[in-house]
């Protein structure tokens, strides 16, 4: 939670800053890079600094959406693109949860969790690059 709070506002600040895109890809490295750590460790410490990265990194997806969906549409059908987009995220959100939860009762182990988060976090790293770039 602190992670993702603390991601929020610094993803905010660095995107002002440098853009949709690198704030993209250095929110993805930090994610991914928590995610690498979990799968490795297992001490507090590192516990903590990974789930703390990891946090980080994923806000992007709370703050970077609306922003490259308007610049992306435009705001004349923002209202509605928008709504899809969210319906979208909601749904993913639905199907992920219990998802890693079955990958867990399979497996006995979060690590499977781990490899997948990091994969859908650099495709959709890749997604909203190329998406972005072909809009322009």
């Amino acid at each position: 939670a602190l992670g993702g709070v603390a991601g929020k506002l610094a993803l905010g600040a660095i995107d002002d800053r440098i853009g949709h895109i690198k704030t993209l890809v250095f929110g993805a490295i930090l994610a991914i890079v928590g995610q690498v750590i979990l799968l490795f460790n297992t001490s507090a410490t590192m516990v903590i600094m990974a789930t703390f990265l990891a946090g980080t990194g994923l806000a992007i997806y709370g703050i970077l959406p609306p922003l490259m969906t308007g610049d992306i549409f435009g705001l004349k059908d923002y209202n509605r693109i928008w709504a899809y987009v969210m319906s979208a995220g909601c749904i993913a959100g639905a199907v992920a949860t219990p998802a890693y939860g079955t990958i867990y009762d399979a497996t006995g182990s979060y690590s499977s969790v781990f490899i997948v988060i990091a994969a859908l976090t650099l495709i959709g790293t890749v997604s909203g690059v190329l998406v972005k770039k072909c809009a322009c």
